[in-house]
């Protein structure tokens, strides 16, 4: 899979935050895993980057994304919410949430229509496994820490154990 990862700007609720040197680095961590799972990734820093919405759109239809995944916090959550607006009207990817506001508040998150699922808690495994899952056709009921929308319902599935060992 294609699979864009974009952090949201912040410059607006923080005021003139200064870019930071280092990459998001929750996204780098989700990102090592999709690419050791075989999908291609992309990374986007919405303020270090300096990405205008136009610049974005560009983006979206030159690249064909099969997935973009937003890392949100609650603050940045409406700009979530606009990056997934932006994503459906130019694109066929699915969206996805990850980050502390999808985990606490999992049920608000999928209530945009254009927010597709949301990872609860840590995502390398969930969105490697919802990864495979969408390749191979199979049942996302399955997917443990994920949540989702079935026949425009909201469906949490089972809670995804921590990671033991990150090292």
């Amino acid at each position: 899979m294609k699979i864009l990862l974009v952090n949201p700007s912040q410059y607006e609720l923080y005021g003139g935050l200064q870019a930071p040197e280092h990459p998001p680095m929750g996204l780098a961590y989700i990102g090592a895993v999709l690419e050791a799972n075989s999908d291609e990734v992309k990374i986007v820093d919405i303020d270090a980057d300096k990405v205008r919405e136009q610049d974005f759109i560009e983006l979206l239809k030159s690249s064909a994304f099969d997935m973009v995944g937003v890392t949100v916090l609650t603050p940045s959550f409406s700009k979530a919410v606009a990056i997934t607006k932006i994503v459906k009207a130019h694109s066929d990817a699915y969206t996805v949430f990850g980050g502390i506001h999808p985990t606490i508040m999992p049920e608000n998150s999928l209530k945009p229509d254009t927010v597709d699922f949301v990872v609860i808690g840590e995502g390398e495994n969930t969105i490697r496994d919802l990864v495979n899952c969408l390749k191979a056709g199979q049942d996302i009921n399955f997917v443990d820490g994920l949540g989702h929308k079935k026949n425009g319902a909201i469906v949490i599935n089972k809670s995804r154990e921590l990671i033991p060992d990150l090292d």
